[in-house]
């Protein structure tokens, strides 16, 4: 049974889908309201309360078994979902190695560097150790050195 939810006030131009507690988009009623199980005629519903309701009947339908996905949609489904978190993590790990770097270039201490990133002392120092290894450096002033060289040729 769904119920539609409407202001009293006679500005509002819209009627949102849901209940005494709360819409379906989360919009709050400051003013009165009232709750029918019918849709006032002269006010269109709430487009994001539209898309939320569809969206919940959808998950419902296929919980209970009314909707069933073929294998194939489930798995590329999945696969788009994984690509994209993917290239989100990527991009932040290459944002935290950059300014992991910038900072050793500054001449930080790991704590210094674990503040400013924002992490743990341990996931920093392990952050560290990983851009050593990539660098094929086995101690921090190696590293530098190694860093520095490079830097040296991209400049000149």
């Amino acid at each position: 049974m769904q119920t539609y939810v409407y202001s009293l006030r006679g500005g509002a131009k819209v009627t949102h889908v849901g209940n005494l507690h709360g819409t379906a988009c989360g919009f709050v009623f400051f003013s009165s309201f009232r709750v029918t199980e019918n849709a006032p005629p002269n006010r269109p519903i709430c487009t994001r309360c539209v898309g939320k309701a569809h969206t919940a009947a959808i998950r419902t339908a296929r919980r209970e078994g009314r909707i069933v996905d073929s294998p194939e949609r489930i798995a590329e489904r999945r696969a788009r979902i994984a690509a994209t978190r993917a290239a989100r993590d990527a991009a932040r790990q290459a944002q935290l190695d950059a300014l992991i770097v910038a900072a050793l270039k500054e001449g930080l201490t790991n704590t210094a560097i674990a503040r400013r990133a924002r992490m743990s002392m341990r996931t920093t120092v392990r952050r560290i150790a990983t851009a050593q290894r990539r660098a094929g450096a086995r101690s921090r002033f190696e590293w530098g050195h190694t860093v520095g060289l490079a830097e040296g040729r991209a400049g000149a």
